[in-house]
């Protein structure tokens, strides 16, 4: 048992979680496309409808909860840029089962 400041005290246990991932990256401020790796397994491209507005990621959070009613969740999130195209993307997890 480890014991911290405060009268914290954390049980060390021997089991281990092990977790499932999916990346999901959208490029561009009116992405046409949202690229998707599996797990480090599998890779899917899912071609987004056009639209005229700018920085609607709606299509992208649609596929974010396709994911999410599959079990994952959303473990981190960013939008970056580099300096000319911006990107989204979201880290989702699930626990592993064997």
């Amino acid at each position: 048992m480890l014991c911290l400041i405060g009268n914290m005290c954390l049980a060390q246990t021997a089991e281990h979680k092990t977790y499932d991932y999916v990346t999901i990256v959208a490029t561009g401020a009116n992405p046409e496309m949202c690229n998707v790796s599996i797990n480090g397994e599998k890779y899917e491209a899912f071609y987004l409808p056009k639209t005229n507005d700018w920085y609607n990621y709606n299509e992208v959070i649609k596929i974010v909860k396709k994911y999410e009613k599959e079990g994952y969740e959303v473990f981190t999130s960013n939008m970056f840029t580099n300096e000319v195209t911006p990107q989204i993307y979201f880290l989702l997890r699930k626990e592993h089962k064997e």
